[in-house]
């Protein structure tokens, strides 16, 4: 027989090694050996299918040959010459294949490969055929033939589309007869774990990254999950896909597109940041894929109020989640500079807004002023974390506008007396505003006379939205007319707001002393207050007394 060890007990050789040839009649040390293997029970084998034994001697003589033997498998006969006679030839066994361990993952799609380890696969002519799930898949050679192995000890091969985890290979291992060798392995390989790339309300194909503006309407319906590695359309593919892991709702999905699009048909309503994951027979994503709903959108906001808001706006849009269990926050860029909250109390703290349906949320407004005001939305949980938003730019529909400023009085100074002409105004009125950051501005013109430049103006503290102080006007006196603009002195300039005019008096003029004329200039000094800064036209009265006006011709005027 044919041995793998020289006291001739091990008949199975396992492994290209020295081959031991116990028998009788072998001949001397010196008798000249050549052995070949051919295989089991041809009458006349190809010459292709002879295998080589080579460096063969007796090592005992009449009873041990001592050879190196190459690599194979399955069963052999053995043709041995001495000396040239030959020996009966004598069957003889390779060593069942052996798998020690299997690597890779490969993805679902059959593009991917796995690598096997073991013994007993035999040279690289021989045939294997790799089979799993029951037989009903290969891993084949790159020609999508059987597989070749690399050497007696590994082979790769590519599988075939599929799924899950814990495959249990089986080999057949042809050695160039129509017998085979199988063996069924306890090593297994798993699949690739599914991806998500995004989720989307259209059918597309082409994404690579998330996308939000296809994102999931928070009104629920229908999605579709793209990613890679969701297996076959195999009946025996289980999907799930389990919306909100952490609270845990199972979403009712079918396989789209092999491999890489999930369809679900009505995925759950939702706002903000929500996360699922995604199973595929037993394997789930390596984590939950975090995604936002589409983002929200205001459509309407009204009615306008007051700078200083004691009244709720209702805001219409969409995005803003399913029912009371969702919330936005609401933010105004009411002053050119920084946004403030909407609030669920009048100049309240918390800026958290119940949804009061899907397409409604009514809060109270921040201080502010101006037209075309932007909004910002946040769509948010209860705590408002995880938020996403939508900034209504200039010119939506969406803009928000303040009540614009009124005037009701034009004084000195907060004794309400009239103004005089020392430049100096005390002005009362609505909508005024509150004060503003160093970018906003009060400013105050004169429509009667627009070469005089306007007034700048700040807000009394103790009475922000109703009342303005201003310095440096012009030095008017008599009757006049004004307007109070708010605005800023950045781009844009959205806010800019004006009142109507507003006609004014200043205080009558007094007379404190008249100097006689001199008898050569005829010119006459007449001292007072509220003469203003322009032309004065005087009168003097023939008679003596305090006039209530110029007489028809009993007075003079002098220029």
């Amino acid at each position: 027989g044919v041995y793998s060890d020289a006291a001739c007990t091990q008949r199975v050789l396992t492994t290209a090694s020295t081959w031991y040839i116990c028998g009788t009649n072998l001949g001397p040390v010196t008798a000249v050996v050549t052995a070949v293997a051919s295989p089991f029970d041809y009458i006349t084998p190809p010459a292709q299918a002879l295998m080589d034994i080579t460096g063969c001697a007796v090592t005992t003589a009449d009873t041990l040959i001592t050879c190196s033997g190459p690599a194979g498998s399955g069963t052999k006969d053995l043709v041995l010459t001495v000396s040239g006679q030959d020996a009966d030839s004598i069957e003889f066994q390779f060593a069942d294949p052996v798998i020690s361990g299997i690597s890779g993952t490969p993805p679902t799609d059959g593009t991917g490969s796995i690598t096997v380890s073991g013994s007993s696969f035999g040279p690289g002519d021989n045939s294997i055929l790799v089979t799993f799930d029951g037989g009903n898949r290969v891993c084949v050679s790159s020609g999508n033939t059987a597989v070749n192995p690399d050497s007696d000890t590994s082979f790769e091969c590519i599988t075939d589309p599929g799924e899950g985890v814990d495959k249990m290979l089986t080999l057949q291992v042809n050695d160039g007869r129509s017998a085979a060798l199988s063996e069924h392995t306890t090593d297994t390989w798993d699949y690739d774990i599914p991806t998500v790339i995004g989720i989307y309300t259209s059918r597309e194909t082409t994404y690579v990254t998330e996308d939000t503006t296809n994102a999931p309407d928070p009104m629920g319906g229908a999605v579709y999950i793209l990613g890679t590695n969701f297996g076959t359309t195999d009946p025996a593919n289980t999907i799930n896909v389990r919306y909100n892991h952490g609270a845990g709702e199972d979403v009712s999905c079918t396989l789209d597109t092999a491999h890489t699009i999930i369809y679900c048909s009505s995925f759950p309503m939702g706002s903000s940041w929500q996360d699922f994951t995604v199973t595929i027979a037993t394997q789930d994503t390596d984590q939950p894929h975090e995604f936002y709903f589409n983002q929200p959108h205001v459509d309407t906001i009204a009615p306008d109020t007051d700078t200083n808001p004691t009244t709720e706006v209702t805001i219409t849009g969409t995005g803003f989640g399913p029912d009371n269990t969702y919330f936005v926050k609401v933010w105004f860029f009411t002053d050119g500079n920084t946004f403030a909250p909407c609030t669920t109390t009048v100049g309240g703290s918390t800026t958290i807004i119940p949804v009061t349906d899907e397409t409604t949320v009514v809060c109270y407004p921040p201080e502010g002023f101006g037209t075309d005001v932007p909004i910002f939305v946040e769509a948010c949980l209860s705590d408002g974390t995880y938020t996403v938003s939508q900034d209504n730019g200039a010119g939506s529909q969406a803009m928000f506008s303040y009540n614009a400023p009124t005037v009701d009085g034009v004084y000195a100074d907060n004794s309400l007396a009239l103004p005089t002409a020392d430049g100096n105004l005390y002005i009362t009125g609505t909508n005024f505003g509150y004060d503003y950051p160093t970018n906003g501005l009060i400013t105050v013109s004169f429509p009667l006379d627009l070469a005089n430049p306007m007034c700048t103006c700040t807000h009394v503290a103790a009475a922000p939205h109703t009342a303005i102080e201003c310095t440096g006007c012009p030095a008017y006196s008599g009757c006049q007319q004004l307007k109070v603009t708010l605005g800023f002195d950045n781009t844009p300039d959205y806010g800019d707001q004006d009142s109507d005019p507003f006609d004014y008096s200043y205080d009558a003029p007094t007379i404190t002393k008249a100097s006689n004329p001199p008898a050569t200039t005829n010119v006459i000094s007449i001292d007072g207050t509220g003469f203003g800064s322009g032309a004065v036209t005087v009168y003097i009265w023939p008679e003596a007394g305090t006039p209530t006006g110029p007489p028809a011709e009993a007075y003079y005027q002098i220029t």
